[in-house]
């Protein structure tokens, strides 16, 4: 149907195409004419298509996209619901038409404002946060974990390490869900300390290899505080996200000053609602609430105006950084927060995906286009999986 009608819009373009000595009919137009029609209409078709993909999603996605080009959205859309009120802990005891009342009521729609609990595309405001303060001559690359903590039982681990998940730390999810307690939220204080009490065995030696490790976040933030003298979110909220304009943006620990806001919870592919649990409240890691347009505002604040870190550090978060020791870079690329992936077809890609609870997100930023796709889901039903692929490829015509 979207092809018919492109098609159908493309004959018209050149049926009626303005040239030096009045219009011309489809047939009296030479090859040079007909290519300019193209190449005009090229672009519309191409948005067209971008937002047929996005409605098309409302099949599956229980979320929130939006694509833009240049700056410019040219596809938005939002489906679903906060809570699904299928199944889960906090339900116990309801009836069908309970739920069934609970997911339609207003509150509980989603919107484009809608903050989502970004899960790991966290990351990339806690390394930029690091990268402020290196700008800014308080920190340094090169520094030892153990300059900030004198009980790290691990040597040899620095910043750098930390930022590109070559520490080899062990990973503090994997720790037993006994250790946490059950009141209240674990602090990244709190969390730190059983990292270093527990000594677990490292993966490898600083700088050997690669492994993405949410432990080197939790670090970080927690780094950015003791630097700048104030609690984490506090120096990120007035150091980056006020400056920006990034508007429903905030840690999970300020949750209680957004009262007006009804939050999404997460939900397994079974439907089923994810409770809330202690490692909830550790950040840097994960723990950014936000919602798809403040990202496009942190977007262009980052990646196009350089006025969060100089062009400089932008140019470093986005370049492989993640290269060992013997100088080998490992397959999978990693700058400063982000992935990156250099495709043989679609060029070079900045990312980072998010998955934690039964939220499943991905950020895409392509520099030589100008490219942004951002899918936020509350429903781990994997229904962006694929859809950058085909964004890509309408817009390479392949």
């Amino acid at each position: 149907m979207c092809l018919v009608f492109c098609l159908f819009s493309l004959v018209l373009a050149a049926q009626s195409v303005k040239m030096d000595k009045g219009s011309k009919k489809l047939k009296e137009l030479s090859t040079a004419e007909i290519n300019a029609v193209l190449d005009r209409a090229n672009p519309r078709l191409k948005v067209m298509a971008l937002q047929e993909l996005a409605n098309n999603m409302a099949q599956s996605l229980n979320g929130t996209i939006l694509i833009a080009l240049d700056d410019k959205v040219v596809a938005r859309k939002t489906y679903g619901y906060a809570r699904l009120y299928q199944k889960g802990k906090d339900l116990n005891g309801m009836t069908i038409s309970q739920l069934r009342a609970a997911r339609g009521k207003a509150e509980n729609q989603l919107s484009h404002t809608t903050p989502y609990e970004l899960a790991s595309i966290s990351k990339q405001f806690t390394a930029a946060a690091i990268l402020k303060l290196v700008a800014a001559g308080k920190i340094q690359l090169t520094d030892n974990l153990s300059k900030y903590y004198t009980n790290n039982p691990y040597s040899g681990i620095t910043i750098h390490h930390l930022l590109c998940h070559t520490s080899g730390l062990p990973e503090y999810f994997d720790f037993p869900e006994e250790i946490w307690g059950t009141e209240g939220f674990v602090t990244n204080e709190q969390a730190i300390q059983k990292v270093f009490s527990r000594r677990e065995k490292i993966y490898f030696k600083p700088g050997m290899r690669y492994k993405y490790t949410n432990t080197n976040y939790l670090l970080l933030a927690d780094i950015v505080a003791k630097v700048s003298g104030v609690k984490f979110e506090k120096f990120m909220e007035d150091s980056i996200f006020k400056p920006i304009g990034m508007d429903n943006t905030f840690y999970v620990t300020q949750k209680n000053e957004h009262k007006d806001i009804f939050f999404p919870r997460g939900h397994l592919k079974s439907g089923e609602e994810v409770a809330i649990e202690p490692l909830d409240g550790t950040l840097g890691d994960k723990g950014l609430y936000s919602c798809p347009e403040s990202l496009m505002k942190w977007k262009i604040a980052f990646f196009n105006e350089y006025s969060v870190i100089p062009k400089e550090w932008v140019e470093k978060a986005s370049s492989t950084q993640n290269k060992l020791i013997t100088g080998a870079a490992p397959s999978e690329l990693y700058g400063y927060g982000f992935h990156l992936e250099e495709n043989p077809y679609y060029g070079k890609l900045v990312y980072h995906g998010g998955l934690w609870h039964g939220f499943h997100h991905i950020m895409v930023y392509r520099p030589s286009d100008n490219l942004l796709f951002i899918c936020l889901s509350n429903y781990r039903n994997r229904a962006h999986i694929g859809k950058s692929n085909q964004i890509l490829n309408i817009l390479d015509g392949v």
